[in-house]
């Protein structure tokens, strides 16, 4: 695999997950992170390096790729690393799995294997039967203990068969122990998440660890300084691209994202692709909101919900709710209606019995600048771009009714119940 000069590595913050396993009790790592924080760049660049140098084996595996079906992923993952290994000819110091691609074509990150070796023993056609076979094949033939990174584990719990997949996964990683093969869960829903680990009856219920995925410190605005300065000779501010980080919310991929324009365009104003970038982030949470064709009750719940305010079955909500919807009355089946059809559509999770927060901080801001009548500004972009227009945070040429708020909506600074125990202004 061909090495990435632009990402900046956390080789320690791998170093401590992998302790866990070795001599420490945990049975299965599981890193929750909003989309695009970084986490299959670490997996892939930091996680699957540093347990290559520790004479481990990674195997990688991308569930986005197949959300429906996340049980033939897993057994084409398992099958291109097991053919692998078995391979006279491979020699340890690659990160094997499946990156999306037919199991006939998975290599190292997605590279040909080139051939396809008779087995031994015929190989089970059943997608759950293939998941035991080649895990099996794997862990025999593997010279080295498996570190299994599973990207997007929340798919399992999504798809229709995920009970039957997930059982059949906790029975893999039983009967092999962690001696044999160590797996690392990430996820950008906790929804999902909470339904595969927490959920009591759940296959995996309090299985493993969950410790904290880690934003990169403040040393990553000197690495892109640094690189924007190697590539096209661009001076950029490190306490601007500081500051940028912080206002894209410490998420190391929209970060990227706007150090690589900058480096194309040779422009060093922070300011002005800052506010690019947070316009686009924007713009595609808009999307995802306008895409959902919400109804005016589903927009109140979340509207609720931005006030910090858990009571959405109090009168003072049910009262919102129905001058919101213009009916007399709301019952408590259509608010858990709404509820449910947030939480499928990936725009709020479920924290706790009657707790909901947001899953995604942009669909908040999305929601805040329809209450707020106007678009919302970071302390960030005020301060690097303070000629700069607002962004329209609602750009669609037909924007859905549910986001028109009535003149009685809320005003005032508001906060953002966010996904943990503690609230943050916007």
């Amino acid at each position: 695999m061909e090495r990435d000069t632009w990402h900046y590595h956390r080789p320690e913050l791998a170093e401590r997950y992998l302790r866990r396993f070795d001599p420490g009790p945990a049975e299965a790592l599981t890193l929750f992170a909003e989309r695009r924080s970084g986490k299959t760049a670490f997996l892939q660049n930091d996680l699957g390096v540093v347990a290559l140098d520790q004479k481990l084996q990674p195997v990688y595996i991308d569930l986005w790729s197949n959300r429906a079906d996340p049980g033939r992923t897993i057994a084409d993952g398992l099958e291109a690393a097991a053919r692998r290994v078995k391979d006279p000819r491979y020699k340890y110091g690659a990160i094997l799995g499946r990156m999306g691609d037919s199991v006939e074509n998975v290599g190292a990150f997605g590279f040909s294997l080139g051939f396809k070796k008779k087995e031994d023993i015929p190989a089970p056609t059943d997608t759950i039967a293939r998941m035991g076979f080649w895990a099996d094949q794997l862990v025999a033939n593997s010279k080295r203990p498996i570190v299994l990174m599973v990207d997007e584990a929340q798919s399992i719990a999504e798809a229709n068969n995920g009970k039957e997949v997930a059982s059949a996964l906790r029975s893999i990683l039983l009967k092999h122990g962690r001696e044999s093969m160590r797996p690392v869960f990430t996820g950008s829903s906790r929804d999902g998440l909470n339904r595969m680990f927490n959920q009591s009856g759940a296959a995996f219920f309090h299985y493993g660890s969950s410790p904290d995925f880690e934003s990169p410190d403040d040393g990553i605005a000197k690495f892109f300084a640094e690189r924007m300065k190697e590539s096209s000779g661009i001076e950029v501010s490190v306490p601007d691209l500081t500051d940028a980080f912080n206002a894209l919310e410490r998420r190391p991929g929209p970060f990227r994202e706007m150090c690589e324009t900058m480096d194309n365009d040779a422009d060093p104003d922070v300011g002005k692709y800052l506010q690019r970038q947070l316009g686009a982030l924007q713009a595609r949470a808009y999307e995802r909101v306008d895409l959902a064709r919400l109804k005016p009750l589903d927009m109140a719940v979340m509207e609720q919900m931005l006030g910090g305010d858990e009571q959405l079955f109090g009168q003072q909500a049910t009262d919102y709710f129905a001058s919101r919807v213009g009916v007399e009355q709301v019952n408590p089946k259509s608010i858990n209606d709404s509820l449910s059809k947030l939480r499928n559509l990936g725009l709020i999770t479920r924290l706790d019995r009657g707790v909901y927060a947001f899953e995604d901080r942009d669909i908040a801001i999305v929601v805040l600048s329809g209450m707020q009548s106007g678009p919302y500004r970071s302390t960030a972009q005020a301060r690097l771009a303070p000629d700069a227009p607002a962004l329209p945070l609602l750009p669609a040429p037909t924007p859905n009714p549910a986001l028109q708020l009535p003149s009685s909506a809320p005003t005032g600074p508001l906060e953002v119940r966010r996904l943990g125990d503690h609230r943050a202004q916007l």
